[in-house]
């Protein structure tokens, strides 16, 4: 699991999803329709944009301004159970886990936040956005005057969205398989990426080890998200390489000449800090992730 684990968006049931089909129908004008699918299939992107579902990118902007956003279904059939109690299912209980999170996760998405600019602008911001709980984040992320008030909200992203639901998944798995975290955090090479980010807003925060960073690593092969160029990137997407297939193949990414990778256990907490010269650490997240676990509901998207 990577950059990301089920929870940390709500999974709708069959009603909440026909519901959400309906009014994307209406919107378009397809719902009276003899049949409604084959006229949403027949329009155009352009056509389904100019009757009101506009196109929002993830990336660029706010999500709180798309007009249709997407979720996943249970609908009893093709998808069956939550996921996250899916696996704690028995068939799934004793299956090893690699899961884990870049370095700065919020960077790409928190840029075109309209941030605030002053402390108590930020506070109100934050409780309409995670209500009841703004005073708590405004002081566990303090408006700092001298930064970029665009780290603040991108540390937050990182954490309610990535890191601490990551965190959970392997405290929930911990005592049943062998459990793999890293974090990781060899400065990429994303010139594609760079020149987005010139889209971003005033006070943004710069791209730092980005959420996708580690791809080209894992597969080998240069994408929008990075090149391998320096000698630190090749040596880093070598090991990587071979910690993720020796976990495909045996469940554990350890092996001979390779960094040692600990299992995670309550305990420990110990995880592999991945770069050119990996190292491991502790508790990834810390005490910051004690407001997203007591309210895991909260979300940016």
């Amino acid at each position: 699991m990577q950059s990301g684990v089920c929870g940390i968006q709500p999974v709708l049931n069959r009603e909440q999803a026909l519901q959400q089909a309906q009014l994307f129908l209406h919107t378009i004008g397809c719902a009276q329709a003899s049949e409604p699918l084959a006229c949403a299939r027949a329009l155009s992107p352009q056509q389904i944009e100019v009757r009101g579902i506009e196109p929002g990118n993830i990336l660029t902007a706010d999500s709180r301004s798309f007009s249709y956003y997407p979720l996943a279904v249970d609908d009893g059939a093709f998808v069956s159970g939550v996921p996250q109690q899916q696996l704690q299912t028995d068939a799934k209980r004793a299956i090893p886990v690699l899961l884990g999170t870049t370095a700065d996760e919020g960077s790409l998405f928190t840029g075109q936040i309209a941030f605030p600019r002053d402390a108590a602008a930020y506070e109100r911001d934050l409780e309409q956005r995670f209500p009841g709980a703004g005073k708590a984040l405004a002081m566990q992320y303090p408006f700092a005057p001298q930064q970029p008030i665009g780290s603040a909200y991108a540390r937050m992203f990182a954490d309610a969205m990535e890191v601490c639901p990551t965190r959970r998944i392997a405290e929930q798995r911990a005592n049943d398989a062998p459990v793999y975290l890293y974090q990781f955090a060899q400065s990429p090479s994303a010139p594609l990426l760079w020149l987005m980010q010139l889209r971003h807003g005033y006070d943004a925060v710069p791209l730092g080890v980005h959420h996708g960073a580690e791809i080209p690593y894992v597969f080998g092969s240069n994408t929008v998200v990075g090149h391998v160029w320096t000698r630190e990137q090749r040596q880093t997407r070598k090991q990587l390489m071979r910690c993720w297939a020796n976990f495909a193949r045996t469940g554990s990414p350890n092996a001979p000449g390779l960094p040692p990778w600990p299992v995670y256990t309550r305990d420990e907490r110990a995880y592999l800090r991945i770069d050119s010269t990996p190292e491991v650490s502790r508790d990834l997240g810390g005490q910051t992730c004690a407001v997203w676990d007591a309210h895991p509901q909260f979300s940016f998207w």
